[in-house]
């Protein structure tokens, strides 16, 4: 599909959205507040389409996932989805910090043409200790 690798790209779109940055187009407002001076909260979105109905997608690590082979330009739909971001951070002290993440990626209409396009929910509490 003549597709430039990317060596070495990192997940785009995080652990919680299987598609990679490449051939498609993202729009993604975002806000960035700091309600107190240890608390970081972002919020965005981001809105995902196939550059071309030429294009597939694939995985950050470069992997072909859609279309399979034998459904090759089977679908018009460009729409991969939209992708809800909410991320904090509280740094409790210097060396201890608490994060919260969660995400929701509402599938498009592209990935449920050519497969199961299934929505993904993930949810993410870690605490840093930096000694």
């Amino acid at each position: 599909m003549n597709t430039y690798n990317l060596l070495y790209a990192k997940p785009a779109y995080g652990l919680a959205v299987p598609i990679g940055a490449t051939n498609i187009i993202s729009l993604y407002p975002y806000i960035k507040i700091n309600p107190v001076q240890k608390l970081n909260i972002l919020a965005q979105v981001f809105f995902m389409a196939r550059n071309s109905n030429q294009d597939g997608t694939y995985s950050p690590g470069m992997i072909e996932n859609r279309p399979s082979p034998n459904a090759l330009f089977s679908s018009d739909k460009k729409t991969l989805g939209q992708f809800y971001v909410l991320e904090t951070n509280y740094q409790q002290t210097k060396n201890l910090s608490f994060s919260f993440d969660t995400s929701y990626f509402d599938a498009g209409s592209y990935p449920k043409a050519t497969g199961k396009g299934k929505d993904v929910a993930y949810l993410s509490f870690k605490s840093t200790f930096k000694f």
